[in-house]
């Protein structure tokens, strides 16, 4: 008896040992892995194939087959040098209109087109889980927030969409807002820009469905 627990002690340490020396093992190949990833990335830094900042990140877009007459194109930047965080742009005839920044997480938006109303417009409509902006594609072209609130949509001039329930605890209002005019909707969706996948493409609406978003407001 003493022999037989003896061998099944001897096993346990040996395949104690074996997993200990796999741990090592493994430890090894990650540490020269990671030293061979950043022995490349300095490589390619000297060569110049690779940005030494995020200043340096170029521009990357597509055309949107969309808004004739004017030419219209999207556009994103890295915002910083390793998360998928981004700077976003929409250049009208050539010139740029900042929209606001993804603070991370792949591209991917939803685009409609909404006919002219109230003397306005026509307008290109951008949805994402971040908010909505909508492009007026008048004499100047300009990008105006799409705030929603219990259900409606509201236009404002600000870059983002304030919320606030008054102080009875009644219904919800908009804040830092000047006049926010009714919006009647998105529009008829006509695609999506797609960034989930290399390279950004716009996938109009015959290729893929709309996609449904989270709530934007309450």
């Amino acid at each position: 008896m003493e022999t037989l627990a003896a061998k099944s002690h001897a096993r346990r340490k040996d395949a104690g040992m074996r997993t200990r020396k796999l741990a090592l093992g493994l430890l090894v190949l990650v540490g020269l892995g990671a030293c061979c990833l950043l022995s490349l990335g300095r490589s390619l830094l000297r060569r110049g194939m690779l940005p030494e900042s995020v200043e340096e990140q170029a521009w990357t877009g597509l055309a949107l087959p969309l808004g004739e007459p004017h030419a219209i194109r999207y556009e994103q930047r890295p915002i910083h040098m390793y998360f998928a965080e981004y700077e976003r742009q929409l250049i009208v005839d050539g010139a740029p209109l900042a929209l606001p920044d993804n603070p991370g997480g792949r591209t991917y938006i939803n685009v409609y087109q909404h006919p002219r109303e109230d003397e306005r417009g026509p307008w290109l409509v951008l949805v994402d889980r971040l908010g909505i902006s909508a492009l007026e594609l008048g004499a100047a072209p300009t990008i105006h927030a799409v705030c929603e609130l219990e259900g409606r949509l509201y236009l404002v001039d600000e870059p983002g969409c304030g919320r606030a329930r008054d102080p009875s605890g009644g219904a919800w209002e908009l804040i830092g807002a000047h006049a926010p005019a009714p919006f009647s909707g998105y529009g008829e969706y006509v695609g999506a820009i797609d960034g989930e996948r290399y390279p950004l493409t716009f996938r109009a609406a015959r290729e893929t469905p709309e996609r449904a978003l989270p709530p934007i407001g309450p």
